[in-house]
């Protein structure tokens, strides 16, 4: 019986996929979470709260970092020339852009923080 019914729910898949496809392009894409407070953040409370956020980002970045150092490390005792070098090398090269960013939260950070106190 399924056998008869699995070209049918194939099509109807397919179809609802197509569907579904075309309302994606149609729904203008969600706002991030960072757009809204900034675009309504308007006194010095508003400010404090975008400095304690981006904060909290730059911490989530320096795990990041720490974790790609560690899978790093991982990479770097491995047999293979490839996972030994080229890999370790990529993960030590995220550790760096993720340190960059943190960095950039942080200063973001300073900058609202300074402004909560106007």
């Amino acid at each position: 019986m399924l056998n008869g019914l699995r070209p049918w729910i194939m099509v109807c898949a397919l179809g609802g996929s197509a569907a579904l496809a075309a309302w994606a392009h149609a729904v203008p894409p969600p706002l991030h979470v960072e757009q809204i407070l900034v675009d309504s953040a308007e006194d010095s409370r508003d400010h404090a709260l975008l400095a304690w956020y981006f904060t909290q980002k730059a911490a989530q970045m320096r795990e990041a970092a720490e974790q790609h150092r560690r899978m790093g490390r991982s990479y770097g005792r491995r047999d293979t020339i490839v996972q030994r070098f080229e890999l370790k090398s990529h993960c030590d090269d995220l550790a760096r852009l993720d340190e960059q960013i943190a960095a950039e939260y942080e200063a973001l950070a300073k900058r609202h923080e300074a402004e909560s106190m106007r």
